[in-house]
């Protein structure tokens, strides 16, 4: 995830919907020179992702975005390996996983390029589950 788009996940979901019950998992990696692990360090003086509904992980090996090219968006060339990264994955909260990753509800990259139906389909899950919390009582 590049800092502009950790940022705006922090500004524009998590800050804008403080009660939202979701889980982000912030996965890291060296995609570019400047990309270095202590930038991602959790200090709750940055403005990245510092909301307690974060779990941030370093990946050196680039497992996950690996993983998510071949098994989810799939847009390399056959034979040609292909690293996702700055991506978002929105999942619903009865997703199972298996071996292999379920169907995203919504994904998008660049997370900045896709924000706006980032949000969108954010904000639509987040009506379904009210509606649903608010039917069940």
């Amino acid at each position: 995830m590049c800092v502009a788009g950790a940022r705006w996940v922090q500004s524009d979901i998590l800050d804008v919907h403080p009660e939202a019950p979701v889980k982000v998992y912030a996965v890291s990696y060296e995609m570019l020179g400047g990309d270095r692990f202590a930038k991602w360090l959790v200090d709750p003086s940055d403005d990245l992702i510092s909301d307690a509904r974060a779990l941030h992980f370093w990946d050196d090996d680039k497992a996950i975005g690996r993983y998510y090219e071949d098994k989810v968006t799939r847009l390399g060339q056959p034979g040609e390996e292909r690293i996702e990264w700055d991506a978002y994955f929105l999942y619903g909260p009865d997703t199972t996983w298996s071996n292999d990753p379920p169907e995203p509800i919504s994904w998008g990259r660049t997370i900045v390029d896709t924000r706006e139906q980032f949000r969108e389909d954010f904000e639509t899950l987040m009506r379904e589950l009210s509606s649903m919390s608010d039917g069940a009582r």
